[in-house]
Parts: structure tokens; sequence; C-alpha cells
């Protein structure tokens, strides 16, 4: 387990060392931290401006899409090319007023779409004509009848309580908060990293100071040296990531976990040997052929260029990108190509964009362009290629107002909603691991004093643990760690390591089972957890790694 932890580190000291993995003096070194960590600093604070405007300003986006070259080859010769192909789409939004229009149009092959979506409090409102359009394409609105005899507009109720509506004003609000802090806390792990890597790695050139990655594993006796050196200070970064969540950083029992997580790091990072890197190394299944980041007061540079095999793809990328800083902009300029070969199917991409970002809008357009190759007769398409224009903007400058028709009882008719699911009480509650669902063995979860309990055993062993039965009374549950969780039949009370801790519902034997309050297991396995009534369904998140 150490181990494991301690090469996930390693990883961690190699990726985030390149923009847009982290956010994105008088030394190469120390002047390459401060180059970057400015960099990293603006392009976070361009972020949160435009978080900030979402919560508070008139926001504009449009977005333009053009098929400008397509070509397809079936198996029995035919191709297809010259398909037209475009698509736009306008969206004027505001999220204090509850307001909202968009405009969208669009052709493929001989199919055409046109129309308008407003949103005015807790109410769609559809033009007729959007909807005839939408129709001709396929959309069902058979409930509504004769659409060609509906009135002017159309209005579906979101059906949203106030409480419901509450409450997503608080999590939009708290996750502003959240993303700030974040970013604070992840600049402090960034320069931590930048830190971590051997000085021989950074030098000068041609006006930039620069990092090769190439040369992070040409020094594995520095590297492990500046791993061990700050072990401590690193695990306390990496701590401070997840505690920025806020809530989780109240949660005692998360707490509780986070520290013995950052122990484990510790003890994991100086635990390793030149060694273990050199496997670590060897066993990796990426090749980074050219990896360099080039930093100076106003430009950010990169070169980057890997390959690597997994199962029977072979997986090649190359990225150049170059972003020129001002005191209140960024432009850049991003060259990539993606190639997966299989035994198969060859696919090779291609992407190239420019963008500009300010205090009050950005825009950018990109070009992609691909072509995939039948290897083995799989299916009706021999090959096929094409090319996609783009081009976006998004303003916040509060320069915009969205118009929304005024409706009154001749043009315009309310559809009350019909086709709600609601699940029945008796339906059996369903877990949902990270989007998968977790087999229960034909088990049904029980609500036990408004909490879900499932048998210990089943739970541990979905989330990667186990239990233990210790008769007359006790279970056992371990989630890797040094640290078991103990629990007593018919009692709240429950220790972590030395921790004492209560919960609302005891643990309680059934048909041979010993159930467990789901909330409680799943929080010592550091995951989160989120109850949808409507629906039945217990979710749980694993925290992120950063």
């Amino acid at each position: 387990m150490r181990k494991i932890t301690a090469a996930m580190l390693i990883v961690m000291v190699m990726l985030l060392s390149m923009p847009g993995m982290a956010a994105a003096a008088e030394t190469p070194k120390q002047d390459f931290i401060s180059y970057f960590t400015a960099y990293y600093t603006q392009s976070m604070q361009l972020q949160q401006t435009i978080f900030e405007a979402m919560n508070t300003e008139t926001l504009h986006f449009n977005a333009n899409a053009n098929l400008r070259e397509f070509e397809m080859v079936q198996d029995d010769g035919t191709t297809i090319s010259n398909i037209p192909g475009n698509g736009s789409v306008t969206l004027d939004f505001n999220l204090a007023q509850s307001k909202g229009a968009s405009h969208f149009e669009g052709s493929l092959f001989d199919k055409q779409v046109n129309g308008h979506i407003y949103i005015s409090g807790d109410d769609i409102i559809i033009p007729r004509e959007t909807i005839l359009s939408l129709n001709n394409i396929g959309a069902d609105f058979s409930e509504l009848g004769d659409l060609n005899q509906l009135p002017a507009y159309i209005v579906f109720p979101l059906d949203i309580s106030a409480d419901e509506k509450s409450a997503i004003t608080a999590a939009w609000s708290e996750s502003i908060v959240y993303q700030e802090q974040q970013m604070a806390v992840a600049q402090d792990l960034v320069v931590e990293i930048l830190e971590i890597i051997p000085d021989r790695c950074y030098s000068y050139s041609g006006g930039f100071a620069v990092l090769d990655l190439h040369q992070i594993a040409r020094d594995p006796a520095q590297l492990l040296t500046n791993l061990k050196n700050h072990s401590e200070s690193l695990s306390d970064k990496f701590a401070a990531i997840l505690l920025s969540n806020p809530t989780l950083k109240n949660d005692s029992n998360f707490q509780y976990q986070i520290t013995q997580s950052k122990n484990e790091i510790v003890a994991a990072i100086n635990s390793l040997t030149i060694e273990d890197l050199k496997e670590f190394q060897k066993n990796t299944p990426i090749n980074l052929k050219q990896g360099k980041v080039y930093a100076s007061p106003a430009r950010i540079k990169a070169d980057l260029d890997l390959s690597g095999t997994f199962g029977d793809a072979e997986i090649s990328f190359n990225l150049q990108q170059d972003t020129r800083l001002t005191s209140n902009q960024m432009n850049s300029l991003q060259k990539a190509q993606l190639s997966v070969h299989t035994d198969e199917f060859k696919l090779n991409l291609n992407l190239s964009s420019e963008g500009s970002t300010d205090f009050n809008k950005v825009a950018g357009k990109m070009t992609l362009s691909g072509q995939w190759n039948e290897v083995k007769d799989k299916g009706d398409v021999n090959q096929a290629r094409a090319v996609l224009d783009m081009d976006m903007n998004l303003d916040w400058s509060g320069k915009n107002a969205i118009n929304i028709p005024q409706l009154n009882a001749n043009n315009s008719k309310t559809v009350q909603p019909s086709n709600h699911q609601v699940k029945k009480p008796d339906q059996p509650i369903q877990v949902v691991l990270d989007g998968q669902k977790i087999p229960l063995q034909g088990i049904n979860p029980i609500v036990s004093n408004g909490r879900t309990m499932l048998p210990a055993a089943v739970l541990a062993d979905a989330l990667g643990g186990s239990a233990s039965w210790q008769p007359p009374d006790t279970v056992t549950l371990s989630n890797g760690s040094a640290d078991q969780m103990v629990m007593r039949i018919d009692s709240t009370e429950y220790t972590v390591g030395d921790q004492s801790y209560t919960m609302d519902a005891s643990p309680f034997i059934q048909e041979g089972r010993t159930y467990v309050p789901v909330r409680v297991i799943a929080e010592y396995f550091s995951l989160s957890v989120m109850w949808d009534p409507d629906n039945r369904i217990i979710f749980l998140f694993s925290v992120p790694n950063v």
C-alpha cells in the first residue's frame, strides 16, 4: 500500500509539472517557479472571474461549427462526401434573475433545425415555430396534439420547489467559494512539486527558464532525496486540497481520515528506495520522448511528445502550446496530435486552436481534423475523414440584455408536467459508486432509524475492503489502512483506530447477516454520500485525487 501511494505521488510530480495539468530568481529553477507561478495565478484569476460573473452578471455565449470536409468510404466501395453540416447557438442567461434566452440553428444532410428557447423563473417557454422545427427532425411532441393549432408559445413549468431552488442556489454559491479556496491551495501544491524536481532538470535557453521533464528520470537519487525532504510539506498541501471542500472540512471523521492518509503518504515516501523508482520507471507504459516547458515573465511554452502501449492499443500524443501574458490578458496558440492504432482500426486526430481571455470575455477558434481507417473487417465503413471548424465567444461584461416574450392568455398555453416518474416507496434502494451500480447479491437494503443499512461483508467488499465477525457481537471493517473500524450489535458507539464516534443507527443481525449503516461505512472509506429520495438511490463519490 505504501509503495502504491508513493508511485502515485511520483506520477503527480511528473504530470503536475506540465502547463494545463495544474491549471495550468537567481537560478533557472527559481526563475522557472516564479514565472510559472505568475502564469498559474493569472490563469486562475481569470477563471475565477468567470465563475463570479456567472453569479451576478448577464452572460452572452455564442458558438458556430462548420463541417468543412467529410468523406466516408464504405466496404462496398461507395463514397459519401461533401455532406453539408453546420450549426450555431447563442445563449444569454442571468442566474441571479433566473432568466435565459437561446437561439439555435443547424443542418446535417437534408435535416435543418431553427428555433428559440427561453427560461423565465420556473418556466421554459418554447415558440410554436421551434416545436414544429424540432418535430421535423424527429422530436416527439405528440402529447401537445395538433401542433399547427398551438398558440404562439408553449410554457413548460420546471416544477421545482422553493426548497429545491434554494438548495441549488446555495450549492452554486458554495461551489464558487470552494473553487477560489481550492485554487489557492492548488498553487501551493504546484510550487511544492516544482521544488521537488531536481535542479539539473532546469536550465536557460533563448531567454526562457526551461524545465526538461525528460531529465527527471535521469537523476533518481536527487529526486528521491527531494521527495523525502519534502514528504511532510507535500502531504500537508495534498491534504489541504481535499480539506478545501466546505462540505468536508468540518467533518471530524473525514479530517481524521485525512490525518491518517497524510501519515501514510509520509511513511510511503520515506520508505522508497532507488530500486523502487527504477522499477516504477521500468513498468510504466508511457515513454516520454520530449517534454519541455519554457517560462518567461510574459510567455509560457510547452513541447510534449509521448507514446505508450495500453492493451492492444499503441497511442502517441504530441502537444505544442504557446501562451503570451499581459497584465490583464492571456493569448494562446495550441497544436495537438493524437493517434491510436489497434488490431481493428487506426485513428489520427489533429487539433489547432487559438484563444484570448481577459476580465470581460473569452474568444477562441479551432480546427479539428481526423481520419479513421478500418484494419479488420468489423463493420460497414472502411475509412472516414473530416475537418470541423469551430469558434466561440463568452462575454460577461454586463452589456447584454435578455428579452423574454410577453405572454398572455391568448398567445400561450401552459403544459402541466404529466410524465414524472415517481418511484414507489417500496422500490428497493440502489447504491451507485462513481457512476457504477453496486451489485448487492439480491439483498435489499433496510432502513433503520432513517438510515440505510446493508450487510457489512457485502458493502465492504464492494468498496474494496473487508469485514470480519468476532463473536458474540463485534464486526470489524478494514479499508486497507492501519486503523480498523469496530462496531457492536445494538450499539451506536463505534471506533476507528483509537478514536470513538457515535452514529444514528446501530448494527443489527437479520437472517444471519450483520447490517451496518451505509453512510458511516462510506465515509470510513473516504467517500462522499448523496441521497436521491425520488429515485431511492444512494450515490457514493470517491474524493478526487489531485
